[in-house]
């Protein structure tokens, strides 16, 4: 399904203006982001055992994870944007 999704967004995505595919490369940019920032996270807390970080370890998980928050929310409010504002993605 997700191949599908792709091939069609790639079919309409060059006929956009180019202030268009910039937001939308700072939206993938910043999802991506929030994916390695959550995976780092997770990698901590894997590593750490069951009892999860502790110490400094704990306050970098927690950073890592309110970053991550931060992020998944301006990724978001792009993506809104990117549909009501641009309209990308309404038929």
């Amino acid at each position: 399904m997700m191949g599908i999704a792709g091939a069609i967004s790639e079919h309409y995505l060059p006929r956009l203006p180019l202030s268009d595919l910039k937001l939308i490369n700072t939206h993938k940019n910043f999802a991506e982001l929030s994916v390695f920032v959550y995976g780092l996270a997770w990698l901590l807390r894997v590593l750490t055992g069951k009892r999860g970080p502790r110490g400094a370890l704990a306050v970098l998980y927690i950073l890592l994870t309110v970053l991550g928050l931060a992020l998944i929310s301006y990724t978001g409010f792009l993506g809104g944007g990117l549909v009501y504002d641009h309209g990308i993605g309404v038929p």
